[in-house]
């Protein structure tokens, strides 16, 4: 609550402050005007806006002892969904015996299924739907074992189930 506040608060400050933007860019006030203008959010937009305020660092890996590190929640039209996606680490500190491919299967789903359980919660303060429709939210979880650029797909959440593919 109090994270919320606080960027609640930092977010208002920065929106006004008139020197914003000016200072250390190249650009001209001119430049930026078109954003000066009012803007009214849809409910949804700003609904979001909140979700996303209290699921900001939720699961940050290491930092937080957790295999999974999630990233922001948006909305996808194509998918009429809420959509996320988790990074999954392969341990949850450098000196963790445990890495997360040598878990049962049974362990590995209780790691995902904790950060899936953890975006319902949140979503459902804006968004009470989502208690009776759980094809509102899509979550893919993703490995990405050292090598670069390349990227596995480990398990998907989508119409309530939860399935790992490797």
């Amino acid at each position: 609550m109090i994270r919320l506040l606080t960027m609640a608060v930092c977010t208002v400050l920065c929106l006004a402050s008139q020197s914003f933007g000016q200072s250390a860019t190249t650009a001209t006030p001119a430049a930026l005007k078109k954003y000066s203008r009012p803007y009214t959010p849809t409910r949804l937009e700003w609904n979001l806006l909140q979700v996303n305020f209290a699921w900001i660092g939720s699961f940050r890996g290491p930092e937080t002892g957790s295999y999974i590190t999630s990233a922001q929640i948006i909305y996808r039209t194509d998918r009429q969904a809420f959509y996320t996606a988790f990074n999954v680490g392969e341990r949850r500190d450098p000196s963790d015996p445990e890495r997360f491919s040598s878990l049962t299967v049974l362990r590995q789903r209780a790691v995902l299924q904790e950060g899936i359980d953890q975006a319902i919660g949140i979503l459902k303060t804006f968004f009470p739907e989502l208690e009776r429709q759980p094809e509102l939210l899509l979550v893919e979880f993703w490995y990405s074992g050292g090598v670069v650029g390349g990227r596995t797909l480990v398990a998907s959440y989508e119409k309530g189930v939860l399935n790992l593919t490797r």
